[in-house]
C-alpha cells in the first residue's frame, strides 16, 4: 500500500511541477511589458511612420529605422537606462518582430536611440502636422498617451499576477500545513513524549463545543459539522489568504485605454483575478477528495479529515467562479457586449462549469447527503465531470487549460488505483460467505426481530493474501455483486486477528443495498448465502505505533465501531496473558441488543482467550436480568412477575454461558456511563490511551471525559478518535 501511495506523490508532484512550469512560462507580469505598451500608445499617439502604422500594429517598429529610432528613445528615456527594464523592452520588442522575421540586441537598441537622438524633434519643433501624416523624422512620444498606456496595462497585469501568486500562495499554504501535519506524525514515532504532553493532547483534541462528530443542528436540520479548533484555524488561515486575494492589490487609472468607466474597469479586475484565484483551488479541490491522497499516509490524518478540507476548498471554488462569472456578465453587459459574448462557446462552457458548480454546492449540503447518499454520490461524479469539462473548454480558448491538467491528472491516477487496489491488491470480485445475525434471544423465543438492529456479516478468506495486506484499523470500501447495487461502495473496518487468514465486515443493516441483501438471504430459510464480493483498500493509517507506546488499552465502542477497537485489543503487548502482565485491558462496548455480540462472537471469543483483556457489554434492553445466573435457581423466576422477561432472561442466560461465558467478560444490564469508565481506567493505569469508535455522541462524549480527566491525573495519557464521518 506505500508503493501505491509513493506513485501518487510521485504522480501528483510531477504534475504539480508540470503545472507550475506551464503556469510560469506564459505568465505575463505586468513589470515586463508596461514600459513596451506605454512606449506603444505614446509613439503611436504622436504620428504614423508608415502607411500601415497604428497602437496594435508593430510591422512598421520591426522594419522601419525611424520608427525604431523614436520608440527606443521613448524605452531609453523612460526606463532611465536601466539595463534590467530594457531588457524586458527588448524581449517583448522581439517576441512582436518574430512575424517580420527580424531580431533586435541591447547594442542595436542603443545605436538606435543614439542615431535618433541625433534628429529628434518635439511635435512643436517639427510644425504642423496630423497624426495620420506619415513623417520620416523621428518624433518624441506623448507623455499623456504613454502615461495611459503604462498605467493601463500595468494595472491590468498586476492584477493577473496578483491573482497567480495568491493562487499559489493558497496552494502553497496547504502543502505546508500538510508538511507540518507530515512532521507531527514523524514526531510522534520517534520521540514518544509527546504523546503524553498535556497541553498538546488539548491542542490537538480541542473543540469548540461538546458536539464534534455529531453534525451542528438549527431548528431541528442538520447543517453539517463543526471543525475543531486545529481545523478551524487551518481553514482560517486558507480563507484570509482567499479573502486578501479577493479584495487586494487592485490598482485603477483615471484614464484607462480600454475601460474608460471605473465601473467597467473593477468588474473586469475582480473577474479576472476570482478567475486565477478559483484555477488553483479547482485543483486542491480534486487533491483532496482522492481516497489515494498521499497526504493521507504522509499526515496520518482520518479521510474525513481531507474531506473536511475538500469541502472548504470546493466551496471556496465554486463561489469563485460564481463571482467570476457574474462580475463578467455585468462588465460584458455594461460593455454592450454581452449580445456578443454569449453565443460564444468559451461562455456556453463557462456557464455549464459554472452551473454545475453550483449544483454541487447546494445539494453538498449535509442534509441532502445524509437523506440520499448514494444519489449525490452519483450526480457529484457526473457534475463533478461536467465542472471539469466545462472549465477546460472554457479555458482553452484563453490558452489557460493547463490549469485543468494537475486535476486530470490526480483525478485519473486516483481512479487508476483504486481500480489496482479492488483488481490487483485483493483480487477482484471472488465468492466469500455472508451471514445475516439474528438477535440469539429474540431468536429463542421465537421474538419478533427489530428491524433497525439487523446485521449481516461478511467472511472473507477468498482473496489475494499475498497483497492485501491488513493493519489495525483499517478501513475499505466494499462491492457486493448484488442486480440491485452493484456500482455502490461504502466504507468499513475491517477486523482481522493476527490468529486468523480471512478477516471479517460486519454490516448493520439499514436501507437500500444491505435490506436487499439481507432479504435475499433471508428468503431462501438459511442463514448465509456466498455473494461475489470486492473490497477496495485497505485505507487509513493504523495508529498502531502510538498504540503500542503505552502500558495499557482502553477502547471505548458502540455497536459495529468495535471493530477497530477488537484489533488494537488483539495485537496490544499487554492483552497476553503472562507473569510481566499488569492492569487488564479493557473493552467498553455499548450495544442495542445480543444480535450485534452475536455477529462478533468468533472474534469476542479469540480475544477474550488471551486473558488479560476484560470485556463489558452495555445493554440497557437487558436490564433487570443476571445472565450469571444458573438458569435452574429460583431467583431468575422471581426477578420479574412477567412471563416474557422470565423467558428472555433464560435466553439472555444461555447466550451468555454458550457463547461469552468466560470470567473476563461481563454483561452489565445498563447504558454505558463514559464518565465512569474514562476516569476509572485511567486511575488504574498510569500509562493508558484511549481508543473511541462507534456512535458520535459517545466519541464526542469520551473526548470529553478524557480532557476533563487531564486535568487530576498523574501519568502518560493519549486519545485516539478513531471514527470517522463525512
Amino acid at each position: 500500500m506505500k508503493l501505491l501511495q509513493v506513485v501518487f506523490f510521485i504522480t501528483t508532484y510531477l504534475f504539480t511541477f508540470a503545472n507550475a512550469k506551464l503556469v510560469h512560462d506564459p505568465w505575463v507580469r505586468a513589470d515586463d511589458i508596461s514600459y513596451f505598451y506605454g512606449c506603444k500608445y505614446g509613439i503611436s499617439s504622436t504620428t504614423m511612420y508608415c502607411k500601415l502604422d497604428g497602437k496594435r500594429s508593430y510591422s512598421c517598429q520591426c522594419t522601419d529605422t525611424v520608427a525604431q529610432g523614436a520608440f527606443f528613445y521613448c524605452a531609453v528615456e523612460k526606463t532611465k537606462n536601466n539595463t534590467s527594464d530594457l531588457k524586458k523592452f527588448l524581449k517583448m520588442f522581439n517576441d512582436k518582430c518574430l512575424y517580420y522575421d527580424t531580431s533586435f540586441t541591447l547594442d542595436d537598441l542603443y545605436t538606435s536611440y543614439e542615431n535618433a537622438t541625433k534628429y529628434i524633434k518635439t511635435p512643436e519643433e517639427y510644425g504642423n502636422y496630423t497624426v495620420l501624416d506619415i513623417v520620416r523624422t523621428p518624433i518624441t512620444y506623448d507623455e499623456a498617451s504613454f502615461q495611459s498606456g503604462y498605467h493601463s496595462y500595468y494595472s491590468r497585469y498586476q492584477n493577473e499576477t496578483n491573482g497567480i501568486a495568491l493562487g499559489l500562495a493558497h496552494v502553497s499554504y496547504w502543502f505546508a500545513v500538510c508538511l507540518i501535519g507530515a512532521l507531527h506524525q514523524l514526531l510522534t514515532r520517534l520521540v514518544p513524549s509527546v504523546n503524553t504532553n498535556t497541553k498538546l493532547q488539548k491542542l490537538i483534541n480541542g473543540v469548540w463545543m461538546k458536539r464534534y462528530k455529531q453534525p451542528f443542528k438549527m431548528f431541528g436540520v442538520e447543517l453539517g459539522f463543526i471543525p475543531n479548533r486545529i481545523e478551524s484555524l487551518v481553514i482560517a488561515g486558507a480563507f484570509i489568504i482567499v479573502m486578501v486575494g479577493c479584495c487586494w492589490g487592485y490598482s485603477t487609472h483615471h484614464v484607462d485605454i480600454w475601460y474608460p468607466q471605473k465601473y467597467m474597469m473593477v468588474t473586469r479586475y475582480i473577474a479576472d483575478r476570482t478567475g486565477y484565484l478559483a484555477c488553483f483551488a479547482m485543483n486542491l479541490t480534486f487533491l483532496f477528495a482522492g481516497r489515494n491522497n498521499f497526504f493521507l499516509w504522509a499526515t496520518g490524518w482520518n479521510f474525513s479529515g481531507f474531506i473536511l478540507y475538500h469541502k472548504f476548498v470546493a466551496r471556496v471554488t465554486v463561489l469563485l467562479v460564481f463571482v467570476h462569472s457574474m462580475a463578467f456578465v455585468r462588465h460584458s453587459i455594461k460593455q454592450g457586449m454581452y449580445k456578443y459574448r454569449y453565443i460564444l462557446d468559451y461562455w456556453r462552457w463557462g456557464s455549464v462549469a459554472t452551473t454545475c458548480g453550483m449544483i454541487m454546492l447546494v445539494f453538498s449540503a449535509h442534509v441532502f447527503r445524509k437523506k440520499m447518499y448514494d444519489v449525490f454520490v452519483a450526480f457529484h461524479i457526473i457534475f463533478a465531470l461536467f465542472f471539469l469539462v466545462g472549465s477546460w473548454f472554457h479555458l482553452i480558448y484563453f490558452g489557460l487549460q493547463y490549469y485543468c491538467y494537475a486535476c486530470i491528472g490526480v483525478w485519473s491516477l486516483d481512479r487508476v488505483l483504486r481500480a489496482v487496489r479492488m483488481f490487483v491488491l485483493f483480487g477482484g470480485f471472488r465468492k466469500n460467505k455472508v451471514t445475516i445475525i439474528k438477535n440469539p434471544a429474540a431468536k429463542e423465543n421465537d421474538e419478533q426481530l427489530d428491524p433497525e438492529d439487523l446485521f449481516f456479516r461478511i467472511d472473507i478468506d477468498n482473496y489475494n493474501k499475498s497483497l492485501f495486506k491488513i493493519k489495525d484499523g483499517n478501513f475499505s470500501f466494499v462491492y457486493i455483486l448484488h442486480p440491485k447495487g452493484f456500482w455502490q461502495s461504502h466504507p468499513f473496518t475491517m477486523v482481522k486477528l493476527k490468529e486468523n487468514d480471512e478477516f471479517t465486515i460486519v454490516v448493520k443493516v439499514k436501507k437500500g443495498l444491505s435490506r436487499h441483501i439481507y432479504n435475499s438471504i433471508a428468503k431462501t430459510g438459511k442463514d448465509s448465502k456466498y455473494f461475489r464480493v470486492c473490497v477496495e483498500g485497505p485505507y487509513g493509517m493504523t495508529k498502531d505505533a502510538i498504540v503500542s507506546q503505552f502500558e495499557n488499552l482502553s477502547c471505548v465502542a458502540i455497536g459495529t465501531g468495535v471493530s477497530g477497537p477488537l484489533c488494537y485489543l488483539n495485537h496490544h503487548r499487554n492483552s497476553e496473558l503472562n507473569e510481566k502482565s499488569g492492569a487488564q485491558n479493557v473493552l467498553h462496548w455499548g450495544v442495542r441488543s445480543m444480535g450485534v455480540v452475536e455477529a462478533y462472537k468468533k472474534e469476542l471469543t479469540q480475544l477474550a482467550a488471551k486473558g488479560n483483556v476484560k470485556i463489558n457489554i452495555y445493554c440497557n434492553r437487558m436490564k433487570g436480568y443476571s445472565p450469571r445466573q444458573n438458569s435452574n435457581s429460583p431467583s431468575s423466576e422471581s426477578i420479574s412477575e412477567d412471563k416474557g422477561e422470565t423467558i428472555a432472561d433464560s435466553s439472555a442466560q444461555t447466550f451468555a454461558e454458550g457463547i461469552l461465558g468466560l470470567d473476563n467478560v461481563e454483561l452489565i444490564c445498563d447504558y454505558m456511563s463514559v464518565e465512569e469508565v474514562v476516569n476509572n481506567d485511567m486511575d488504574e493505569s498510569s500509562s493508558l490511551v484511549v481508543v473511541s469508535c462507534g456512535y458520535p455522541i459517545i466519541c464526542d462524549e469520551t473526548r470529553y471525559q478524557f480532557l476533563k480527566a487531564l486535568d487530576t491525573k498523574k501519568g502518560s495519557y493519549q486519545l485516539i478518535d478513531d471514527s470517522q464521518v463525512w
